[in-house]
């Protein structure tokens, strides 16, 4: 049984291999905001804004309002906050054990690997394991639940979110 399915991985993968590649071209958006859905009520429908932590350091947080607008542009996630710079998107680890990072927009290089799904969800290298955070160390001590994606199990000041754009 194992010789059959062996010899027919080897069949498709030598197949698959003469067939052109055929890549999409990235999906580009302007001008958008992000919004939070979210388990936490204190969180679910609030926006995802840039609170600025450092000289060059910006982190995700939620909050009633936003003037901040977003671009997409070759998995390139781009904060415009106004009267400032553009900053890059960047997923940066929270604590030493690296099970959180926060979503941060830096001055930075910044990452790649942002999208949409087909329904307008944020993904980062093609996973939604976001979260909203209260307390996560950030060193002004802002009350707003900070944006954040899961590396490991959900801590216990985390609830699971979605983020969305509008």
């Amino acid at each position: 049984m194992f010789s059959q399915i062996a010899s027919s991985v080897l069949f498709l993968s030598t197949l698959t291999s003469a067939l052109p590649v055929m890549k999409r071209a990235p999906v580009e958006f302007n001008n958008f905001q992000l919004k939070v859905y979210s388990a936490d009520p204190a969180v679910d429908g609030l926006f995802v804004t840039p609170y600025h932590e450092g000289a060059g350091f910006n982190t995700a947080f939620a909050i009633s309002s936003s003037t901040s607008t977003y671009n997409l542009t070759g998995g390139a996630l781009l904060a415009n906050i106004p009267g400032t710079l553009v900053y890059n998107g960047e997923v940066i680890p929270t604590n030493e054990e690296a099970t959180l990072n926060s979503l941060q927009f830096n001055i930075d290089a910044g990452a790649t690997g942002f999208s949409f799904d087909e329904s307008g969800f944020l993904q980062y290298n093609q996973s939604h394991h976001w979260l909203s955070c209260h307390n996560i160390g950030d060193p002004y001590n802002y009350p707003e639940a900070s944006i954040a994606f899961q590396v490991g199990s959900i801590p216990g000041n985390c609830e699971a979110a979605f983020i969305v754009k509008v």
